[in-house]
């Protein structure tokens, strides 16, 4: 058994789409439902982590490749390539809508008020 991996749960959706307002808790309820191996896909975090791009308004290309990275995550989950859960946090309940429209079996819908 590999450390830091697990897999899904028969029946169990890969993919959470997480939405709410800034400020409303995603990150925090997804930190409380995740298991080990789990991985969250959160915007601002990863703008973060790969330079001074938290904040808006971001520039143009470093959105591009964040939203490249979020397709490509969501690609690999409906094609079975994940063994692990993922939750994808959004600020925008039309984003989330239009991530989970793909495939109701794959994409379960949480909105944090």
């Amino acid at each position: 058994m590999k450390l830091g991996r697990r897999r899904k749960k028969d029946g169990e959706c890969p993919v959470v789409v997480v939405s709410g307002k800034p400020g409303a808790g995603k990150t925090t309820w997804c930190k409380r439902n995740m298991q080990p191996g789990d991985v969250i896909y959160d915007m601002d975090a990863l703008g973060a982590a790969i330079g001074n791009f938290a904040e808006h308004p971001r520039p143009l290309d470093i959105v591009d490749l964040l939203l490249h990275w979020r397709e490509m995550l969501l690609i690999r989950a409906q094609n079975g390539m994940l063994e692990r859960r993922v939750y994808v946090i959004v600020a925008n309940k039309d984003d989330a809508d239009t991530i989970a429209s793909g495939n109701a079996l794959l994409f379960e819908r949480v909105h944090i008020n």
